[in-house]
């Protein structure tokens, strides 16, 4: 939902002034619907479910409105679009595809249960953008460091 959504912003923001910022408000608007459904009388797992929802979604919210709108980016080809993990359901081979810069993998329905999620930080976008490279050229990483780092 989220690429989509952007890609269309970035195509449509040379003809149309108010694409990007019409964009920005409706993931606002979809971070606010998702935090006002954690404090419904839920069971825990639908709880958690939203919680990791609003997790994820107040990131891509963040780097739609701080990277991609005030720094004016008005093309998909723009290495701060680039950059970002998107995710692209392919109709004809009905699979996932994600994309990290010129990096592409296919989604393969790991599944790992629905457990709490730390934040998503800029040095964690980082850390994807040099592992999907050192994959990109057959390689790999080990990121290292103190604990809180974000190396989860």
């Amino acid at each position: 939902l989220w690429t989509i959504e952007a890609e269309e912003a970035l195509d449509l923001c040379r003809v149309d002034k108010k694409a990007m910022v019409a964009a920005d408000e409706k993931f606002e608007y979809i971070l606010s619907t998702l935090i006002a459904q954690t404090i419904e009388d839920v069971d825990k797992l639908t709880r958690r479910k939203y919680e990791t929802l609003v997790t994820l979604h107040l990131h891509q919210r963040d780097i739609f409105h701080d990277d991609i709108l005030l720094k004016k980016v008005k093309s998909k080809t723009d290495f701060e679009w680039s950059k970002q993990m998107r995710f692209y359901y392919d109709d004809e081979s009905r699979k996932i595809k994600i994309y990290i810069t010129d990096w592409l993998s296919k989604y393969c329905m790991e599944f790992i249960g629905c457990v709490e999620r730390l934040c998503v930080t800029p040095l964690t976008d980082r850390c994807y953008i040099t592992l999907a490279q050192a994959l990109l050229m057959s390689m790999g990483g080990a990121p290292a460091g103190p604990a809180g780092t974000g190396k989860t």
